[in-house]
């Protein structure tokens, strides 16, 4: 009754031979449950336009276009072929906005180092690779779980230090930093000491 392709998607099956039907065959009852297939989103430019608001930097890229065009004058002029220029056009085009106005990853976590960030960058230039990309990708979150733990650990014995040597209000200072729940007055890396200070500065958080 159902290919083999769809088998899997036949959960159950009941006859009802007791129907008041005005036919000789028992009635099939099925439920099947299929899955539709994935629409693949468009994938996004990798230019970042905004750059191009940088007066100086619209400059290069225009003067590369104008260039690589007038190079290539002779053998856009050779053909008759409107879309072959077109193309033409478009290459080039293409070609100096990849060089000047790609989109760079920021980096918003403390722990990230350039390495990854490049990485991340290069996997966007081959998503239509999917074979490269998932290597890169794989990569990328082995690299990232690394640093990661590397940073947690440092992290750590950093406040077991400060618990050790100034007690736990440094500590939780330190606890307030990592978690991005500190003062926006505090100074980053100071060590206060003195219990007068520490009133002082404990005042703030309340």
């Amino acid at each position: 009754m159902l290919t083999k392709r769809y088998r899997n998607a036949l959960k159950s099956t009941k006859t009802y031979p007791g129907a008041d039907i005005a036919s000789d065959n028992n009635p099939v009852v099925s439920v099947i449950k299929t899955r539709p297939n994935k629409i693949r989103k468009p994938i996004s430019s990798t230019l970042d336009l905004n750059k191009i608001k940088n007066e100086h930097l619209r400059q290069i890229v225009e003067e590369e276009i104008n260039n690589n065009l007038s190079r290539a004058e002779t053998q856009i002029r050779s053909t008759n072929n409107v879309n072959e220029k077109l193309n033409f056009i478009n290459t080039t085009t293409k070609t100096a906005g990849e060089k000047h106005l790609t989109k760079t990853t920021n980096r918003n976590k403390v722990w990230m180092t350039q390495n990854i960030l490049e990485l991340i960058d290069e996997t966007q230039k081959i998503k239509n690779h999917v074979g490269k990309y998932r290597k890169i990708h794989r990569k990328i979150k082995r690299r990232i779980k690394q640093i990661k733990e590397s940073w947690i650990k440092e992290q750590c014995e950093t406040m077991e230090n400060f618990e050790r040597k100034y007690g736990t209000f440094n500590m939780r200072r330190k606890v307030k930093e990592i978690t991005g729940t500190q003062s926006k007055n505090q100074k980053e890396g100071k060590i206060i000491v003195d219990l007068e200070n520490k009133i002082e500065k404990w005042t703030e958080y309340t």
